[in-house]
């Protein structure tokens, strides 16, 4: 899709697919901490958060951006096993059981990339664009087939808050 000139970005764009998960979780806790009126556990995060990841991306650098994304792929996962540690303990939450939480979308998120991996190579013939777009229509696709197999109950509830909110 890049062409040649797009080829030094494949592999920080993979490190930034790689983390996204992570990313997109780490918002999640932050407001039941205010919520419990424990703001300086927030703060706190914040700070061990600006430390950990300015030291990786000083380190990082010397390397260039390959130097810096690897950074950020080494030392965000660190920070955010801290910072959610750290959250759970005041929600006297265990680990284990937030962990067990995060375990379907897992699993189901691996099948989604094994799903698409196997399309891939069929797809190649394909210019890059439509490979692309046909890819990300199925894998969709495949995750909603995984949800109404597995967690039919789960969809029909936001099913049911969506048409609440006529």
């Amino acid at each position: 899709v890049l062409g040649p000139k797009g080829a030094n970005v494949v592999v920080p764009f993979q490190l930034f697919c790689l983390m996204m998960p992570l990313k997109a979780l780490s918002p999640v806790l932050p407001p039941a901490i205010f919520a419990m009126g424990k703001p300086k556990v927030n703060m706190l995060n914040m700070f061990i958060n600006l430390v950990v990841m300015s030291v990786a991306f000083l380190i990082g650098v010397n390397f260039g951006i390959h130097g810096v994304c690897l950074a950020w792929a080494i030392a965000f996962p660190f920070v955010f096993l801290v910072n959610s540690v750290r959250c759970l303990n005041v929600l006297e939450m265990p680990l284990s059981e937030y962990l067990s939480e995060l375990r379907f979308p897992l699993i189901a998120s691996l099948l989604m990339v094994a799903f698409i991996t196997a399309l891939r190579a069929a797809l190649n013939m394909l210019s890059p664009l439509y490979s692309l777009a046909i890819l990300t229509v199925l894998g969709v696709l495949f995750y909603f087939a995984v949800m109404v197999v597995f967690k039919k109950e789960e969809l029909l509830k936001i099913k049911e808050q969506f048409m609440s909110m006529k």
